[in-house]
């Protein structure tokens, strides 16, 4: 009786062993499953460009912003189709739309331009508006913000700027109109005026309130703007990063130059800072990447992913980026002391923000697609998500692994697409519909 009672538990022990292993099992949900096991996106599209009478609107990029029940997003237009603003609910019932010039109509701006809206930003009960008159398609066009209530979409504020200036920011990760206290802070550029470029302080009410003329400053391309408490973070292509003091540049009595409390610049003064991505911060350090010329005659460089403190300026880490394959870092991603970055290769690397050491590196392959560009990403749940322009998936990675734990196809329509995360949902324009995503648990 003894043997067989031993017997029993060695069949017992041995049991999980044998489904894991044996082939035959695995047919009846063995680890092949594995990228199941988290669940899989849900698709509920929430609205769909077809609701919109022309045919010619779609979300534009950087589009979606909420609070805690609606999703608010624009559209682009032509002359004869003006953008409009979508206002819907987070389930996707019963969505508003208003045309900007209509009502500006009504208000008695008979001279609107907004016929293409480029970008939305949400404070409060306001919404802010970046518009630009269609018909002037040229690189230093004109451009005019709108402030919105949020409730009715009724507008309630409209500057314009009194010189034929462009707002050219790189907003991943950032708002176009950043928000500083009780001041939206405009920053714009004079083609004109031999590149110099105006910084300027709007009250909530959409008063101007200080307004000053900055150093001159290379043609805005590639650049970022970003607020870290009192200081704002300042970047333009070929241009140090300038690092302000804002209380200092809402004082008229100083000299733009006695704000500046830090210019980062590499050491090829060429190309001074040279920063390839956006900037982000947790409020103590900013986080940004720039080329490092290092031969010029071989056209060597390296990519480095800088740390540096705001509170005295040093560089706490640096990581180089030596692939030969890839032009730069698209966007960069900060979440609970990591740090993640998306390469135009389809590249993805997760670093540790504290101290620049490498957690993992993913590469996602497709024969049919080699340059994978990679848009900016989120984090929903514990898993880092990010579109990829060049197939039309969204690829979900373990945050902690790196590992591809599966994908989603979502179809592209008028460029980079923008990700809104919240809770276990991701919200998602293609430009021609907005989708709600949600990560099932199995």
């Amino acid at each position: 009786m003894k043997i067989k009672n031993n017997l029993n538990v060695l069949f017992l022990v041995f049991l999980p062993f044998l489904f894991t292993s044996c082939p035959f099992f695995n047919l009846f949900g063995g680890q092949e499953k594995e990228v199941e096991e988290i669940g899989e996106f849900e698709d509920i599209n929430i609205f769909n460009a077809d609701l919109l009478p022309d045919w010619n609107s779609f979300i534009t990029e950087y589009s979606i912003v909420a609070d805690e029940k609606y999703l608010y997003a624009v559209t682009t237009g032509k002359e004869e189709f003006p953008g409009k603003v979508v206002k819907i609910l987070k389930t996707g019932e019963s969505p508003v739309i208003k045309t900007l010039v209509e009502e500006a109509t009504l208000k008695g701006y008979n001279t609107s331009h907004a016929y293409e809206i480029e970008s939305i930003d949400y404070y409060g009960n306001q919404l802010i508006l970046k518009a630009v008159p269609n018909c002037l398609q040229f690189e230093h066009a004109e451009f005019e913000l709108f402030g919105l209530n949020s409730e009715d979409l009724s507008i309630q504020w409209r500057w314009i700027p009194e010189e034929n200036g462009r707002i050219d920011y790189f907003v991943t990760g950032h708002p176009a109109i950043p928000r500083w206290k009780d001041y939206y802070l405009i920053y714009y550029a004079v083609e004109e005026n031999k590149g110099y470029y105006y910084l300027v302080f709007l009250d909530t009410n959409g008063n101007q309130v200080v307004k000053r003329l900055m150093n001159a400053s290379k043609p805005l391309e590639d650049n970022d703007i970003c607020i870290v408490d009192n200081k704002l973070l300042l970047h333009q292509i070929y241009e140090p990063l300038i690092i302000y003091d804002l209380n200092k540049l809402i004082d008229q009595n100083y000299d733009y130059k006695d704000c500046i409390d830090f210019a980062f610049t590499s050491e090829d003064k060429m190309f001074e800072a040279n920063i390839s991505s956006n900037i982000v911060s947790d409020g103590n350090i900013c986080y940004f990447s720039y080329w490092d010329i290092t031969n010029r005659t071989k056209s060597g460089s390296v990519l480095m992913v800088n740390a540096v403190s705001l509170s005295d300026y040093k560089v706490l880490w640096s990581y180089g980026i030596t692939d030969k394959q890839f032009n730069g870092v698209h966007s960069i991603l900060l979440d609970n002391g990591k740090l993640f970055l998306a390469a135009d290769y389809g590249c993805v690397y997760c670093l540790n923000s504290t101290n620049g050491k490498l957690n993992w590196k993913t590469t996602i392959t497709d024969a049919e697609h080699p340059k994978n560009l990679l848009c900016e990403g989120c984090i929903v749940k514990n898993y880092y998500v990010i579109p990829c322009a060049s197939n039309g998936y969204l690829y979900y990675f373990d945050i902690n692994t790196g590992k591809i734990k599966g994908k989603h196809y979502v179809p592209v329509f008028g460029g980079r697409r923008h990700c809104y995360a919240e809770d276990d949902y991701l919200y998602i324009t293609t430009g021609s519909y907005i989708a709600r995503l949600r990560l099932k648990e199995k």
